[in-house]
């Protein structure tokens, strides 16, 4: 009967961990955003992330975000170290918004010409540069959709997201 008991009770060798069925593999590329100290909660910034999220779905690219510093005199001085991890951490694509963020990463993608770059409300359109600007003929969600899914896939192009 001990015996029994024992063999009952003695752990089987295979796992018992079922991960949950939700999860999702990522590829190795990795969007970054780079918003102004309001984050997310700035409007424009939210209608980025929405389409950011809108490509990491129909991709499985990885997304992230990072807020320029709260308390600090906003200056491109003060947002270049931001940009610079952006740049440092091999984002396959940075997008920026907002006034001082763009201004930054203008500056910043002239140096790295290997970078893909996406200014959302402003900036100049350049060889590893996309603009996306403030109005147009869809939302900006949807064409900053449209631009990273272009950078993940390998197609990005340089011009204005209209």
């Amino acid at each position: 009967m001990t015996a029994a008991g024992v063999w009952a009770l003695w752990p089987s060798s295979r796992p018992t961990y079922d991960p949950p069925h939700n999860t999702r593999q990522y590829i190795a590329f990795t969007a970054c955003l780079l918003t102004g100290p309001a984050g997310l909660a700035d409007p424009r910034a939210r209608a980025v992330w929405s389409g950011m999220q809108a490509a990491s779905s129909a991709t499985n690219a990885q997304v992230s975000y990072v807020a320029a510093a709260v308390g600090q005199a906003e200056t491109i001085g003060s947002v270049t170290p931001f940009a610079n991890s952006l740049v440092q951490q091999r984002c396959g694509v940075i997008v920026a918004v907002g006034p001082v963020e763009v201004a930054t990463m203008q500056a910043v993608a002239a140096g790295h010409a290997e970078g893909r770059f996406v200014l959302v409300g402003g900036g100049s359109a350049a060889s590893n540069i996309a603009v996306v600007p403030p109005s147009g003929g869809s939302s900006i969600a949807s064409r900053v959709q449209v631009a990273v899914q272009a950078a993940v896939r390998g197609s990005f192009r340089s011009g204005v997201f209209s």
